[in-house]
């Protein structure tokens, strides 16, 4: 019998040229990847042998009889060991990271294969296969056929395996299945069919080609901008190191300002800014380490023999001091860092993304650039602040949040003028939660938006319900949270709401804080200019904290400056603390705008505070945040 090797060779070229592709690409090696590398060798060792021993048949009387029954058995092995492989294969990719393989996996993937091996070594002595005459001639066996039939049958245990679990496949991959199959099936029956034609290694070459692009490309485990893995990497990096019950650290490091400097040096060089960050990283941590976890946010894996923490975080704050020089511009940059460690913290991989991605929200808010350990003390806070979130959407639901009002008294009129609305939650289930804690877990998702609305509902029905300015109130005052001032229907919303209710504009102060004016500046402008423009009136709170400076002071058309208590507790007790506030007093009065100081706790502040020149107080020498009933019994004492 002499075979057509062309396309055998094709075959073997196609095979070699996936390899190196493969191996020349940086990845993260998994389960599936395991089962894709162990495919390839063994298509390629088939390649080979199929090439060799059809050489070898062709020529005749070259090779003994001996060596022939053990080189075809090897390839018969080999080429239709490739079946059981790929089902293998496809059975990975469909589990669940944390998922492992049960007893009826490895039946179904080795039990038929068995009998083939048994098939292929008993052939020698059964030409149930294959044999040679006695002039070495090759023939096929009475039972050749079962081997293609058992084939065919592991394709169509694939195809079935696929389609039952099409929902852990992308579209792509699905295809790319039903493909190889009909694909292997053609290429079994036309041998089945024509003996001397050899097309079926040149057709798994051909499906394998289609496997690496749709299920095994290292692209989609790539930020195709820095160069780096990405998430997906990360998820799979940490299931393999995890099944091989290895310890690591994780060093998560947030960027922290990094989404606000488009606007300032714009996109190209806010990409070269973090791809040259994400090369440091790698330079300190080593490429295959290295994952990006979302904009601004990276993580680095490290074996625990690997990991000096001291020194790690001094080497990358000492890199962050320095500016980062980028065509022309020096920036600087703050870095928040974040360690876990396993399994001393977390023990599956649900919990180390949980809280790693916790610990780096945690550590990105820390005011004292701390670095926050991912351990059980966290995982506490974690839970209470799960607590925390689901009694707020039980709240707001259920309509059981109160507004609060604290009123603000004029110095000249001597009585109250203006009240601020403070949210409140009364005592739930897992007890008291004040707003210092809920309010920052409603700004971190997203809750703080409905808060918002909800509370600016209550404020105008309240006033119009109680007919307000009519007891004195000439206008209440509303906060404006970070996330508010960034929605650019802000202000269309606010005056549906006020129109609704029929509510004069002027009788609305909104306050807005110097951080929420920083992050959202250019919709922030454009909301107040809608809003004032109608009569809203603006308040730049807690002055004299954060980013407070003379600037922003003339950049917002801003009617009050509300002074934060911290300084003025801290004039009271410290004599450049006074100067400061003096100064910034007399500094705010001449932009001719009206001073509210709040933190006012005894008389003694209020004359001192009055002799300055701040026209309103706010405080607990005057009243505590009150709810809407004793508010207005307050107000009937202020008209008394």
């Amino acid at each position: 019998m002499d075979f057509i090797i062309h396309y055998d060779i094709a075959a073997l070229v196609l095979t070699l040229t996936i390899i190196m592709h493969y191996f020349l690409q940086d990845r993260i090696y998994t389960r599936s990847s395991m089962m894709f590398k162990l495919l390839l060798w063994i298509h390629l060792i088939a390649c080979v042998l199929d090439l060799g021993t059809a050489l070898m048949i062709n020529h005749a009387g070259v090779v003994s009889n001996g060596i022939q029954y053990v080189l075809n058995g090897l390839y018969c092995i080999t080429v239709y060991g490739t079946a059981p492989v790929y089902l293998g294969y496809l059975i990975d990719v469909t589990k669940g990271i944390n998922d492992r393989w049960k007893l009826g996996d490895f039946v179904k993937v080795w039990g038929l294969f068995v009998v083939e091996v048994l098939f292929i070594v008993t052939t020698p002595f059964t030409h149930l296969l294959f044999y040679f005459d006695e002039n070495r001639d090759y023939f096929h066996g009475p039972g050749f056929d079962l081997l293609q039939i058992i084939s065919m049958a592991y394709f169509l245990m694939a195809l079935a395996h696929a389609i039952r679990n099409r929902a852990a496949l992308k579209k792509v991959q699905l295809i790319t299945v039903q493909i190889y199959t009909a694909m292997s099936i053609v290429a079994a029956c036309i041998e089945m069919l024509s003996n001397d034609v050899l097309v079926t290694q040149f057709v798994t070459s051909l499906t394998i080609l289609l496997i690496y692009f749709s299920m095994e490309n290292p692209e989609d485990y790539s930020d195709k901008r820095l160069g780096i893995f990405n998430r997906d990497a990360f998820l799979l990096s940490l299931n393999g190191i995890m099944n091989r019950k290895n310890g690591f650290r994780i060093m998560g490091v947030t960027i922290k300002g990094l989404q606000y400097l488009n606007d300032t040096i714009g996109v190209d060089n806010h990409n070269l800014l973090l791809k040259e960050i994400a090369e440091y990283f790698c330079h300190i941590g080593g490429v295959k380490n290295v994952f990006r976890m979302s904009n601004s946010r990276f993580a680095i894996i490290y074996d625990n023999k690997d990991f000096a923490e001291e020194c790690l975080v001094d080497t990358i704050r000492n890199r962050f001091d320095k500016p980062f020089h980028l065509q022309g511009m020096d920036i600087s940059l703050e870095a928040a860092m974040a360690v876990l460690c396993y399994p001393e913290d977390v023990q599956t991989i649900e919990n180390v993304v949980d809280m790693l991605d916790y610990a780096m929200n945690e550590a990105t808010f820390s005011e004292n650039n701390e670095i926050v350990r991912a351990n059980e003390e966290l995982l506490k806070k974690k839970r209470r602040e799960g607590e925390v979130l689901r009694t707020m959407k039980n709240s707001l639901r259920e309509g059981t949040f109160e507004v609060f009002y604290q009123p603000i008294y004029s110095v000249e009129k001597k009585r109250y003028t203006a009240a601020e609305a403070l949210i409140r939650m009364p005592k739930t289930e897992i007890g008291f939660i004040g707003p210092d804690e809920f309010i920052p877990i409603a700004e971190r998702n997203g809750m703080i938006l409905e808060i918002g609305e909800f509370v600016f509902r209550t404020v105008c029905q309240f006033m119009v319900q109680e007919q307000i300015w009519e007891k004195g109130i000439e206008n209440i005052h509303v906060n404006l949270s970070v996330v508010q001032c960034m929605q650019e229907r802000l202000a269309q919303n606010f005056l549906d709401i006020m129109n609704g209710y029929e509510l004069p504009c002027n009788r609305i102060h909104l306050e807005v804080t110097e951080t929420a004016a920083v992050i959202s500046s250019e919709c922030l402008s454009s909301n107040m200019n809608q809003l004032v423009e109608q009569g809203v009136r603006f308040a730049l709170d807690d002055y004299g904290t954060g980013f407070s400076n003379a600037t922003s002071l003339i950049q917002y058309p801003y009617n009050t400056i509300k002074i934060d208590k911290g300084v003025v507790w801290a004039a009271m007790e410290n004599e450049n603390a006074m100067k400061v506030l003096t100064h910034s007093v007399a500094m705010i009065k001449s932009l001719k705008m009206d001073i509210v100081a709040e933190g006012v706790e005894t008389q003694e502040q209020a004359e001192e505070l009055s002799n300055m020149g701040c026209d309103y107080f706010q405080g607990y020498y005057y009243s505590k945040p009150v709810n809407a009933e004793e508010f207005l019994a307050l107000l009937e004492q202020n008209c008394a």
